[in-house]
């Protein structure tokens, strides 16, 4: 399990897909209404204030209404936490599983979370929660799980990732001694860094979203409930 690869990785990928929904990234200091309104932006200072709460008030009016925007809104952000969570939930589910409780049964750390149906029934389900309760957790789970997918290159072993169709049976793995896997993977380090490049770049991510976080002074807002507005 690369942590930071895949918790930093999917993070920037969902803060791109925020920018790509809404115009603005969820780190900036600026409202999003300020940012996707050229209208108010260049609104003359002579203007009433009237004038310009109504115009704010239609924007975002047709905010609420796009659905291509509705997630901005504060009862519809994107939570971040679920983000991360979803970055690390087939490791979380499958290594415990086949690597652990079930070693004899499975041999293999990556079984039904790292399959595509996992993934789209998760999607499936968020899509449900999001049109009936306007809830956006399990879909960024969903997300996440994609991009663990992507990192992990399971395109690379099509029998996991394409599971059912190859047959019920996941592929065994030769049994690994954590005593000899553990100084293999130093030595990996060491002689071959350009394999780790995903987790550092990943650790950058998580560096700079903490500082803007600590910054912004929404640490306490993340934590809680996902926001980072």
């Amino acid at each position: 399990m690369l942590l930071f690869a895949h918790m930093g990785i999917a993070l920037g990928a969902g803060i791109l897909l925020d920018k790509s929904l809404t115009g603005s990234h969820p780190f900036s200091t600026k409202s999003k209404f300020q940012l996707s309104s050229p209208s108010l932006r260049a609104r003359a200072p002579s203007q009433s204030f009237e004038h310009s709460e109504e115009a704010a008030n239609r924007q975002r009016s047709n905010l609420s209404d796009n659905p291509a925007t509705s997630l901005a809104s504060p009862k519809k952000h994107l939570d971040y936490r679920f983000l991360l969570i979803g970055s690390l939930l087939p490791d979380l589910i499958d290594k415990p599983i086949g690597d652990v409780f079930f070693y004899q049964t499975f041999q293999n750390g990556q079984i039904f979370a790292h399959t595509l149906c996992f993934t789209i029934f998760l999607a499936l389900l968020g899509a449900y929660v999001y049109r009936g309760w306007k809830k956006s957790w399990c879909l960024m789970l969903s997300f996440g799980c994609a991009i663990h997918l992507i990192l992990d290159g399971m395109w690379l072993a099509p029998r996991t990732l394409l599971w059912p169709i190859y047959g019920w049976s996941f592929p065994k793995l030769d049994p690994v001694n954590f005593f000899v896997w553990l100084p293999g993977m130093f030595h990996i380090l060491v002689t071959m860094p350009i394999v780790y490049i995903s987790e550092l770049i990943g650790l950058a991510i998580l560096a700079w979203a903490a500082v803007r976080l600590i910054q912004m002074g929404k640490v306490h807002a993340f934590i809680t409930n996902g926001l980072v507005e």
